[in-house]
């Protein structure tokens, strides 16, 4: 009977794996890795660390300097070199003018070479500049296997990065919101001399209902190349596949990937955004300081994961007091391992007081401490 049960127990397990052992993905591409979109920690791994030529998915370093670094309004001039750009292009002609906004969704949308290097030499005063900068970014992200010559992605020996660092990248990226609405825009017309019809190329925005991005490449030395993304009411994805044999592949392992973060791993919120987390007494007020985030905190973990955090918290608490000032940080961890941690801020400010006003307040302060104390003594005797 005993051994009736055992196989019964055995094959239940074979038939319905539970959580933890659910099936790992099979992935054809050269190098790939999934992480927590929030923060980047790495869910998945194969050859993360690998550097590799990464073709058009550069075009995201070059979105998010042009984002942080130009006014959208602004315009910028095709130059001879964004002309004879070649291969995937907006096919600008030589001093044709688009607007920024514009130029990033040719960039990012059609993923347009041309568009890449007019808005790198309006960013960058010219290419190589441009490439200055973008290899300064990759080192404040800590991109550490990073090296950018162009801003589209073109086959240079010198320029590379890994599946580590492109995620790094994107999850920085994806923190921008103009760059997370452009990078999830299946169709847009654009304007410049006359009206281009954009398409994505990341089949994804059509193939899986939870994508959201981000950029494709291919060139024959990159193979084919997705750095994409998928969101699910609180869970938020990326993954980053190089070097697959196909196009197809390359969409099929992206997917994969996305739906096992989706599907594994779930969303612990610690703290809501703008809310109270902790409260402070204030000086001189009635009231308490509220202290939390100005953006939610929230990691992934699979079900057999343990989600704790750290709080450390000033304790004085001196007027006066600015919005969004420092007053500690929170880190959080699953299991042993820090994957999060942000500054805990003040949500409100309060004014210094003048002598009298502070006398006032004693005053009264002490007042309503007698006060409080004879009820109790009423209610004791």
């Amino acid at each position: 009977m005993i051994r009736i049960k055992i196989f019964l127990a055995t094959l239940l397990l074979l038939l319905f794996p539970t959580f933890t052992n659910a099936a790992q993905p099979y992935v054809e591409a050269s190098s790939a890795i999934l992480v927590d979109g929030n923060n980047g920690r790495i869910l998945w791994q194969k050859n993360a660390d690998e550097r590799r030529p990464i073709a058009s998915t550069t075009k995201i370093m070059t979105a998010i300097l042009t984002l942080e670094n130009t006014d959208l309004s602004s315009t910028a001039k095709a130059s001879k070199k964004a002309f004879e750009a070649g291969e995937s292009e907006l096919a600008l002609k030589e001093n044709e003018s688009m607007s920024v906004k514009d130029l990033l969704y040719g960039l990012m949308v059609l993923s347009a070479n041309d568009a890449a290097v007019v808005l790198a030499e309006k960013v960058g005063g010219s290419l190589s500049g441009f490439a200055e900068k973008m290899n300064h970014k990759a080192k404040k992200l800590r991109m550490s296997n990073t090296h950018f010559v162009n801003p589209n992605g073109l086959h240079n020996l010198n320029h590379y990065s890994t599946a580590t660092d492109l995620a790094k990248l994107a999850v920085y990226a994806e923190k921008n919101e103009i760059f997370s609405n452009i990078v999830q825009t299946k169709k847009i017309s654009v304007f410049g001399a006359k009206k281009y019809n954009l398409e994505n190329r990341n089949k994804l925005l059509w193939r899986y209902s939870y994508a959201v991005g981000i950029k494709t490449g291919y060139t024959s030395q990159a193979g084919y190349c997705l750095v994409s993304a998928a969101k699910a009411k609180q869970k938020f994805v990326i993954a980053v596949v190089l070097g697959a044999p196909s196009s197809d592949s390359c969409f099929s392992n992206s997917k994969l990937l996305l739906q096992y973060g989706i599907n594994n791993y779930s969303y612990h919120r610690i703290v809501t955004a703008n809310k109270a987390f902790r409260k402070l007494e204030v000086p001189y007020y009635f009231s308490l300081l509220p202290i939390g985030l100005s953006q939610n905190l929230g990691v992934l973990a699979g079900k057999q994961e343990k989600v704790t955090y750290k709080v450390d918290l000033r304790n004085d608490c001196n007027l006066p007091i600015k919005k969004k000032e420092k007053f500690g940080q929170i880190k959080t961890y699953v299991n042993s391992d820090l994957v999060a941690k942000a500054d805990l801020i003040a949500l409100k400010s309060y004014k210094e007081k003048s002598f009298w006003q502070k006398w006032k307040f004693s005053v009264l302060n002490l007042w309503l401490r007698f006060k409080n104390l004879f009820k109790y003594l009423g209610r004791v005797g």
